[in-house]
C-alpha cells in the first residue's frame, strides 16, 4: 500500500465515520492544518499513520511479501 493510498484510507473512513477534520486531528494528537495537509497529498510519518488507522479502528499492511 502506497502513502497516498493510506492517507486516502484514512480520510474517507474519517467522512464515512461522521469525524470532522478538527475532531480526527485531536484524537490522533496533531493539529487540524498538520491533518488537512496530509488528506491534500502531504505526507504522513509512519507513527502518525499509526495513529491515525487506530483511532478510525483500521489497520493496513505496510510492505510486500513474506517474511
Amino acid at each position: 500500500m502506497e502513502a497516498k493510498e493510506i492517507t486516502d484510507l484514512i480520510n474517507q473512513e474519517r467522512i464515512k465515520q461522521g469525524m470532522s477534520v478538527s475532531e480526527f486531528a485531536r484524537r490522533v494528537g496533531v493539529s487540524t492544518s498538520n491533518a488537512n495537509y496530509w488528506f491534500r497529498g502531504g505526507r504522513i510519518k509512519l507513527e502518525n499513520a499509526d495513529k491515525a488507522l487506530r483511532v478510525l479502528g483500521l489497520t493496513a499492511v505496510i510492505g510486500k511479501g513474506k517474511l
